[in-house]
């Protein structure tokens, strides 16, 4: 169910149960039908996130502008896959009406220019951070990864790498491809078919 990722050295998958399950009804995950019939429950608590697992379920390519990690512009891309909507979660005392999900809470930014697709917060003494995003293969993005992994270089005082790095997906069709035309070549597949 997508990608989150906590303090950036660690990886783990899943961005509906995220929400951050504070006792003001923060952090809900709720499944249930317009019908009216509902189930709340707490996420895992790393970002103020509200999931309503309801409609049709979200399955699409997707494109769109990387906004973290900061630098010059950089296109990701991967393939959406959900079921319900998440948003940063309404504190309590804030005026329902004038909140928008664009909104800046607790230190949560958007992932990428395209509303809903993911967040991400600074968290922990030791300048960690938790990203969260329904764009499933976000690391075959090669310079979005190169970025992301400078982070942890940097954080290590080690030096950048350069981002110049190829998507991983198109890298590994075109090997698939290059094996195919070779095994097709130099192998007689007749006395293996008859």
């Amino acid at each position: 169910m997508g990608a989150w990722l906590r303090d950036p050295e660690g990886l783990e998958g899943g961005q509906h149960d995220d929400g951050e399950g504070d006792s003001q009804g923060g952090g809900l995950v709720e499944s249930g039908s317009a019908a009216g019939s509902s189930r709340q429950s707490r996420g895992l608590g790393l970002l103020p996130l509200e999931t309503l697992y309801a409609g049709d379920k979200t399955l699409r390519q997707c494109r769109a502008q990387a906004l973290w990690p900061a630098g010059s512009a950089l296109e990701i891309e991967g393939f959406e896959l959900h079921h319900g909507v998440s948003r940063l979660a309404r504190p309590e005392s804030s005026d329902q009406d004038n909140f928008s999900d664009s909104s800046l809470q607790s230190g949560v930014h958007a992932l990428s220019s395209q509303e809903g697709l993911g967040w991400w917060r600074r968290s922990g003494e030791r300048g960690g951070l938790v990203a969260g995003t329904y764009l499933h293969a976000v690391f075959e993005n090669g310079p979005w990864r190169r970025r992301w992994l400078n982070l942890l270089r940097i954080r290590h005082d080690l030096p950048p790498l350069s981002e110049h790095q190829p998507h991983h997906a198109r890298q590994r069709e075109a090997l698939l491809d290059r094996l195919a035309d070779a095994f097709e070549e130099h192998v007689d597949l007749d006395p293996l078919l008859s």
